[in-house]
């Protein structure tokens, strides 16, 4: 049977109360008076899925002219699959079908693991479904929680910790860029068109608080410094090694203008925490790994990233505080797991060999929850993730080079080191590089 939500288009008298899981549970929302909202029902950990729901009706959106064409599309199969099996079509349940669709569908990739080992991983959103319990979570540009694919199964993993008197929330627009937007007021005017709501998150109460020059000047000077790097990236092989610290000066420089157009209390500052991973990068291409390991430190900290000091390996986590989950807080965790254990090869018999190795691990660790998060499991990390550290490591090939690669080959890291010319067979758990 479809659910008395659904036919009664999510009324909150209805759903108050109603338990989606054993740790979900509907509430008021704390978004507004006139909302739902889904609540933990006990404390939930970094990483800890939370739910997983097959879709009611999904279509590719592809071949679609227009989203009128692919919404027209979705409604349809939405209709047949719902209201047709359950002998509910009616004229007054088509219109409640078709405004609940607008509100509650999302652009989705077949695979989120897919999506994730690509150059441009929007490219890979080129589908629209419908989820009829996901749609219930409210969203936020700063969430706690964040929604991958596999196939027609949307999962919902935790990206920070969340107490059960908070809400959980997820971003709508998790595979857009901001900078896309011109301004604030565009976003909410696509916010308000796209789900009738204009979002009200620390994030965009920040934003809409700036001038417009200042906003402009964010993203084009965002924009500016990394094909700055970019260039000097491409210009590397010409580049003097004493050179590359007049290149970093300019560039903090410029990083530095860019703090400027964010506030000391902004959640999270990802113009700049991109910027610094792109910078990470450029260093790596010079085995520079003391800069790499500051950069990437920086990437994860204007994420909203807070590292426990001093560190303690008998801590499970790293981080005091866990901020926004990206692909550059993964690779930033990448690097720094690769820095020390490197560190700790190269010193055999050193003093710290134990901490280098402990706090490498921590990163590791670290790195897969983040991969959990952005992929629905962990599976393919250490397929990937974990072959690429181990040749790192052993110095067989550029670490760069082979996420490049990585990211060409769909995540076989089989075929990335080949073809660099790096032999690797895959072992349960990892690799034997040989």
């Amino acid at each position: 049977m479809a659910s008395k939500s659904f036919r009664d288009g999510y009324h909150k008298e209805v759903l108050y109360g109603l338990k989606l899981s054993q740790i979900l549970q509907v509430r008021r929302s704390t978004l507004g008076s006139n909302k739902i909202g889904i609540f933990p029902c006990e404390a939930i950990r970094p990483g800890q899925q939370l739910y997983r729901e097959k879709a009611v009706a999904v279509v590719d959106s592809l071949q679609m002219a227009s989203q009128a064409e692919t919404d027209e599309r979705l409604l349809g199969a939405l209709i047949e699959k719902v209201c047709l099996e359950n002998g509910l079509l009616s004229d007054e349940l088509k219109i409640k079908a078709a405004a609940l669709l607008r509100k509650a569908s999302f652009l989705c990739p077949s695979s989120s693991k897919d999506a994730h080992f690509t150059e441009n991983p929007a490219d890979h959103y080129q589908r629209r479904g419908f989820w009829h319990r996901t749609a219930m979570f409210n969203h936020s540009c700063v969430p706690n929680a964040r929604l991958a694919f596999d196939d027609k199964v949307a999962i919902l993993t935790a990206t920070k910790c969340i107490g059960n008197d908070q809400e959980i929330v997820i971003d709508y627009l998790a595979h857009r860029d901001r900078n896309d937007f011109t301004s604030p007021s565009e976003l909410q005017g696509y916010f308000k068109a796209r789900w009738g709501f204009t979002c009200a998150c620390q994030l965009c109460s920040h934003d809409d608080k700036i001038q417009r020059e200042t906003y402009h000047e964010r993203v084009g000077g965002s924009m500016a410094i990394r094909d700055y790097i970019n260039d000097q990236g491409r210009k590397a092989f010409l580049v003097q090694y004493q050179e590359l610290h007049g290149f970093r000066n300019a560039v903090q420089d410029q990083l530095e203008l860019l703090a400027k157009t964010y506030s000391q209390d902004s959640p999270a500052c990802v113009n700049i925490a991109r910027n610094c991973y792109a910078l990470a990068c450029y260093d790596m291409s010079f085995a520079e790994w003391g800069h790499t390991f500051d950069d990437a430190l920086c990437c994860l900290s204007n994420l909203g990233f807070q590292l426990i000091q001093p560190f303690d390996a008998r801590n499970p986590s790293m981080f005091a505080q866990h901020g926004m989950a990206t692909k550059e807080a993964l690779r930033s965790l990448l690097f720094i797991w690769v820095a020390y254990l490197s560190a700790a090869k190269k010193n055999p018999k050193g003093q710290h060999r134990d901490t280098q190795i402990e706090t490498g691990l921590a990163a590791r660790a670290a790195a897969k929850m983040i991969y959990r998060i952005l992929v629905g499991s962990d599976m393919g990390f250490a397929q990937s993730y974990d072959v690429i550290a181990i040749v790192a490591v052993d110095k067989r090939c550029s670490l760069l080079s082979a996420l490049e690669r990585l990211d060409r080959y769909g995540g076989n890291a089989v075929l990335a080191l080949k073809s660099l010319e790096v032999k690797a067979v895959l072992m349960e758990g990892g690799a034997r590089v040989r």
